[in-house]
């Protein structure tokens, strides 16, 4: 028995605003569509993170139907569990159930569990990182435990989107030693780099998002490549084989150190000299501790290289470094989780604010109000006050 594990297609994700990238993310999808089919595979599990919001633009939705109709008229069964970006904040339908009309099978809290002859397969949703949610993640996994010992489930693989520590230093919802050891196969979701590990009676597996999402992975994909695995049960331990997609685009990141121009403009033919490409790639230019006109430069190279490069960024980086400690801000995006936990030394307390702040950027004031109100309800406030004594000393 044969089955593919993805995760993290992120349909809908216009990176950077352009529409170029909004539609590579659904070719991905498409090519992933295509060797499934190709391969013969039956079964098809996603991990979550199907979409990039809950609230996908149309062509989104269109072109998962199209691929997931495809799986359908052929026979293939497909399973997901939502991610937190498939997933609303407010209580409603996620967009998969769109799709549970072509056979798709949405897991969720409520419906956790789908038998294929002797595979058992059990899914829970994305639960996000609060501070109450380890304990309710722990005890859906020690009821799903249960389950399949006292079920008929000769092959079992259990599916989610979550964090786990060790391979997320931050964020992560659960340690890997508080997943329950009597699986096959752990069908992870969330990290968007490939991981794959003895755990349990099998293997646990990231399979990383089809796409480069985020700057920070592009030297992974470089080592790894993005795409899905083809899992094969029929020895005693899964075979979990890469399978790496041809179309995903190009991107570079250099370092610009030295205060002359010149040196950047031959760093970058240097790229172009070195490669041939099949679609224009993206060129990340990472300046450390310089206050540079950072759209100035952006619009003279992207007139220069045009016919070269999608898209040339200047990510401006701030590095403060100390005997006591040291602070690196995302070369990306300032990074909030970490530095709140730099300042205050306290997950739960992190937690919170992060929720809090996630519920009022999309203007969700009720869920924020609610959960600030279970929490200082349960007391759990009386917890936090010795992080803030020592913020202020």
């Amino acid at each position: 028995m044969q089955f593919v594990h993805l995760s993290d297609t992120h349909l809908g994700y216009m990176q950077y605003g352009l529409e170029d990238r909004e539609q590579d993310f659904y070719e991905a999808f498409n090519e992933i569509i295509d060797r499934i089919l190709s391969e013969h595979i039956r079964i098809v599990i996603h991990s979550g993170d199907f979409f990039h919001t809950p609230r996908p633009p149309i062509r989104a939705l269109k072109i998962a139907q199209d691929g997931l109709l495809r799986l359908h008229e052929r026979g293939v069964h497909v399973i997901i569990v939502p991610g937190g970006h498939d997933t609303l904040r407010r209580r409603g339908l996620p967009p998969l159930s769109l799709y549970e009309r072509f056979g798709i099978k949405v897991l969720s809290r409520s419906n956790f569990y789908t038998k294929i002859g002797n595979l058992c397969i059990i899914g829970l949703q994305h639960y996000p990182k609060i501070y109450w949610s380890n304990p309710e993640l722990r005890k859906y996994l020690d009821k799903y435990s249960s389950f399949v010992e006292n079920n008929d489930c000769a092959k079992r693989i259990l599916v989610m989107h979550q964090g786990l520590y060790p391979y997320m230093k931050y964020g992560y919802e659960l340690t890997i030693d508080q997943l329950p050891k009597n699986f096959d196969y752990y069908a992870l979701g969330h990290l968007h780099k490939r991981i794959k590990v003895s755990y349990g009676r099998g293997i646990l597996a990231y399979s990383g998002s089809t796409e480069i999402v985020e700057m920070s992975e592009i030297e992974e994909y470089k080592k790894n490549g993005k795409g899905f695995y083809i899992v094969d049960f029929s020895g005693d331990v899964p075979d979990v084989q890469n399978v790496n997609l041809s179309c995903i685009r190009p991107q570079y990141e250099i370092e610009w150190e030295s205060v002359k121009l010149e040196d950047l403009l031959l760093a970058i033919k240097d790229i172009l000299e070195k490669e041939t490409f099949a679609k224009k790639p993206i060129l990340h230019i990472r300046v450390y501790n310089r206050l540079i006109d950072r759209l100035t430069i952006e619009k003279m190279f992207g007139t220069r290289f045009k016919n070269n490069f999608l898209k040339i960024r200047i990510v401006t980086s701030l590095e403060e470094k100390s005997v006591s400690e040291t602070l690196i801000l995302d070369r990306e995006r300032l990074d909030l989780e970490n530095i709140l936990l730099n300042r205050f030394k306290n997950n739960e307390l992190v937690s919170f604010i992060n929720v809090i702040l996630s519920s009022l950027k999309e203007n969700d004031v009720k869920s924020a109000i609610n959960i600030s109100k279970k929490v200082f309800d349960e007391g759990s406030w009386k917890r936090w006050i010795d992080a803030f004594k020592e913020v202020e000393t």
